[in-house]
């Protein structure tokens, strides 16, 4: 679901409850060196997960949430990273979680709102930066409106290109450039492409009305070896525990060697 039906829905009543506090505001208004992540400030300054627990200080767990055990707010949003480590959604920055407050001047407590907004996990994202291809080709949207359903595309090696030795860019047959795949799939794609009948096809389109991750959906279709396991292997090992000791976690929304988008 796109952050902004996700935020019109989290608007609406809910068992009492009828306004949301996004992440960002609640830890804008308790961390003095926290930094709005649409600032791109690189690092994500104060998006610490010891600062997420204070903002969530004496939250709830959402509303309708059943459990054996008493769980606080922040114990819930922990279940919802092993969620995004277990789809590979890497997109839980400070506008994708909020917490649930009762009408002004009703009593009740605060309370985290469900997850929502799990659009970038399950791999979904296989033509990636369409947003910079936009940039030199201002008909690169009108090009990707233009794609059937079944239409086939190309993926195409550029060892030369300057960010890494091992991009791979995504292109209509006709060599119009529509993307690249991300980093993090780079290694499922080998393992697929070192099969005969590796194969990307457009799934669905999207107009200007959506934004650039979400305009174009892709099927790889292919085979693998027998022995093959997904998303496994040292790059995607557990960051903990470490013999260096508990790490503070901060978020990041570039390949950091794990599914998830949290790194040290």
């Amino acid at each position: 679901m796109p952050c902004g039906s996700a935020r019109l829905d989290l608007a609406r009543p809910q068992a009492g409850w009828l306004d949301s506090a996004p992440g960002a505001s609640l830890l804008a208004q308790r961390v003095d060196d926290y930094q709005v992540g649409r600032l791109n400030v690189r690092g994500r300054p104060g998006l610490l997960l010891s600062n997420i627990r204070t903002a969530l200080a004496l939250c709830w767990c959402p509303p309708g949430f059943e459990v054996p055990v008493l769980l606080d707010g922040f114990a819930v949003f922990a279940g919802y990273l092993v969620l995004d480590d277990w789809i590979a959604n890497r997109d839980r920055h400070d506008e994708n979680w909020a917490v649930l407050r009762p009408p002004t001047g009703e009593p009740g407590p605060a309370m985290l709102a469900g997850s929502f907004d799990h659009a970038s996990g399950l791999g979904f994202n296989l033509v990636h930066g369409i947003r910079h291809v936009a940039e030199a080709d201002d008909e690169i949207g009108a090009t990707i409106e233009a794609l059937p359903a079944g239409t086939l595309l190309r993926l195409v090696d550029e060892p030369d290109n300057e960010v890494t030795s091992r991009a791979v860019l995504v292109s209509t047959t006709g060599n119009r450039r529509l993307g690249y795949v991300p980093d993090f799939l780079l290694d499922h794609l080998a393992a697929v492409r070192a099969g005969d009948a590796a194969a990307v096809r457009v799934v669905h389109t999207n107009g200007p009305e959506a934004p650039w991750p979400m305009r174009l959906l892709v099927r790889l279709d292919g085979r693998v070896d027998p022995g093959y396991v997904p998303f496994a292997g040292p790059g995607w090992g557990s960051r903990w525990p470490d013999p260096a000791g508990p790490p503070e976690w901060t978020a990041g929304c570039v390949p950091s060697g794990s599914c998830g988008c949290w790194r040290r």
